[in-house]
């Protein structure tokens, strides 16, 4: 019998406006496995913690980004075999934001659409053409925050 799919932590593409098209911001690792690697900010769920509000307190804690709006994409990657999920989110902020990044980063970028396909893994290239079509269309039907 398979194990009932459980979530259990939240990956989060932050999306700014640039000059015409939107920019996507990732972080790089400072350390342990995937240190010098550049990814979207991702977390773990806290015990009893809704996806929602992990996705809010992993982007408070890892850049210290307030966001404008968050959109669920409805997309929940699996974690290898398991049946563990993880929830991804679009967040829009400001472009005017500031990231202040905690100790699990040493640097970001805020990459085009083009300039992230080039650079960044391959296994993030659906997620971040999902995260520029949000971003272009917002459809505020998905709109789960703010309220």
């Amino acid at each position: 019998m398979a194990k009932a799919e459980r979530c259990v932590g939240v990956i989060l593409l932050v999306v700014r406006w640039g000059e015409a098209s939107p920019l996507f911001l990732f972080v790089r690792r400072s350390g342990g496995a995937y240190g010098g690697q550049w990814w979207p900010v991702t977390g773990t769920l806290e015990s009893g913690e809704s996806p929602l509000v992990g996705a809010l307190r992993e982007l408070e804690e890892e850049t210290a980004l307030v966001p404008d709006a968050v959109y669920s994409t409805g997309l929940t990657p699996r974690l290898g075999e398991s049946a563990d999920t993880l929830e991804y989110f679009v967040v829009l902020v400001s472009p005017e934001a500031s990231v202040r990044l905690n100790w699990e980063h040493d640097a970001f970028r805020w990459f085009s659409l083009a300039e992230a396909v080039a650079e960044i893994d391959e296994v993030a290239h659906p997620y971040l053409r999902v995260a520029d079509r949000i971003a272009r269309t917002l459809p505020a039907a998905q709109r789960v925050f703010p309220a």
